[in-house]
């Protein structure tokens, strides 16, 4: 009897630390930022558009898989986002990117 209620609470502590881990990990993209990039930074993912830091932007995803080059006061973007709970100074975590009007791409690790 003891070891089947130990099972039981195994069964659900893992349960609810996989539940806990995707309501952290699953971000509301509510938040949308438009307008022309003023800076990029490759090393950190970050994008600022409009006085705006949008961060998880890999520029080597962008290239490698739809051919497409971000430039610093030249592109066009429209990002869907959600806050960074981890964050000290508020940046906002990308969900989906298009650029110059052109297709909304989903990006990775949202």
């Amino acid at each position: 009897m003891n070891r089947a209620i130990r099972i039981m609470f195994v069964v659900i502590a893992a349960v609810l630390t996989f539940t806990a881990i995707q309501a952290f990990g699953a971000g509301d993209c509510s938040e949308t930022v438009e307008g022309i990039v003023s800076e990029i930074n490759n090393d950190a993912s970050t994008i600022v558009v409009d006085g705006t830091t949008v961060k998880g932007i890999s520029l080597v995803y962008l290239a490698n898989q739809f051919n497409i080059v971000l430039e610093e006061n030249v592109s066009n973007v429209v990002i869907t986002a959600h806050p960074c709970e981890v964050s000290y100074d508020n940046k906002l975590r990308a969900c989906t990117i298009s650029v110059d009007g052109g297709e909304v791409i989903d990006l990775p690790g949202r």
